[in-house]
């Protein structure tokens, strides 16, 4: 079997001017835990994951400010 036979390839994306809160609401809604991240030509520049979205969780406990309008750019 071959990679391109089981791959997803109709691949949602998002652009680093999404809001932290806009990209976890659409990680949960579509049950997701990766979301690649690209440049306006399309080109992938990193991968959000449910871990990053933990670990910004993680330090809004211990006092670090992330703000709701904080954006995906701004945290990596």
């Amino acid at each position: 079997m071959k990679i391109n036979e089981i791959m997803t390839d109709n691949v949602l994306s998002i652009i680093k001017d999404y809001k932290f809160t806009e990209v976890c609401r659409l990680m949960q809604q579509l049950r997701i835990h990766h979301l690649p991240l690209v440049d306006e030509k399309g080109a992938l520049v990193g991968m959000f994951s449910a871990n990053d979205a933990l670990k910004t969780f993680s330090d809004v406990l211990v006092g670090r400010n992330i703000e709701s309008e904080t954006h995906i750019n701004d945290m990596i």
